[in-house]
């Protein structure tokens, strides 16, 4: 986790759901250090297998609020 003057925040949270053993979807919650928090849900439009047949969740998305001085 990212630590400045003592203090630490967790920038992104990560959950995903499955059934039956194979992945099925999930949520991206994304925090700034202002307090700030978005959440998206990943369902099955952002289901991806890549070319071993491994699942993952994908999901482009303008930025909505203030995340880095550097993006």
């Amino acid at each position: 986790m990212p630590r400045a003057f003592g203090k630490s925040y967790n920038p992104a949270v990560f959950m995903m759901a499955t059934v039956d053993g194979a992945l099925a979807c999930g949520i991206a919650e994304v925090h700034n250090t202002f307090g700030e928090r978005k959440a998206w849900f990943l369902g099955k439009a952002c289901l991806k297998q890549d070319h071993d047949g491994d699942a993952y969740l994908q999901l482009r998305t303008p930025k909505r609020f203030y995340v880095s001085p550097f993006s």
